[in-house]
């Protein structure tokens, strides 16, 4: 965009966020998809990856909301592998990222793929060594995530037995 010619990286970056921000609000997902790339390029030279997967998230999700899910996939294993790499396999970031990826392969009918992502964190998530109020939270939106795979692909009985789960999960906080 014309408005960020001849500034830095850094204040390019600054600049396309709060525009990609901004379309968002009015609900312009076409032009808020234009800034938050010319944002990741900019992040994405200056090495900034905590920065990097916070865009890459935000692409997901305007993309996701101009139902191109496959390219929001992407945007958020994109921003899941990033995170992991700096902070963790199961940092709340990645953490995060994989569960909006696992919504985007839900509204891609790739219940298949959102299940086994869903499972493989819920297996980590309930290992007793890593219980604490933000994994507990991380748990429930699991939980709640892979129910909706479940009723979807007409496993009701298995999504109560989990919601009960759930169920109990919350009334624990």
């Amino acid at each position: 965009p014309e408005q960020l010619r001849g500034t830095s990286r850094a204040e390019r970056a600054g600049v396309a966020g709060r525009a990609a921000y901004q379309a968002s609000v009015v609900d312009d997902p076409g032009r808020a998809e234009i800034f938050r790339l010319v944002q990741i390029e900019s992040l994405r030279a200056d090495g900034a990856r905590a920065s990097l997967a916070e865009a890459l998230e935000d692409l997901g999700h305007v993309r996701s909301k101009l139902d191109r899910h496959e390219e929001a996939v992407e945007d958020f294993r994109r921003a899941a592998e990033i995170w992991s790499a700096s902070a963790g396999e199961m940092s709340p970031g990645a953490l995060e990222a994989r569960r909006w990826m696992a919504w985007s392969l839900i509204r891609a009918r790739r219940f298949r793929e959102a299940e086994e992502l869903l499972v493989a964190d819920l297996n980590v998530l309930e290992d007793p060594t890593n219980l604490s109020q933000e994994s507990s939270l991380a748990l429930e939106r699991v939980l709640y995530a892979l129910i909706q795979v479940f009723e979807k692909t007409d496993r009701h009985a298995e999504a109560r037995g989990l919601e009960e789960r759930r169920r109990a999960l919350m009334a624990q906080d």
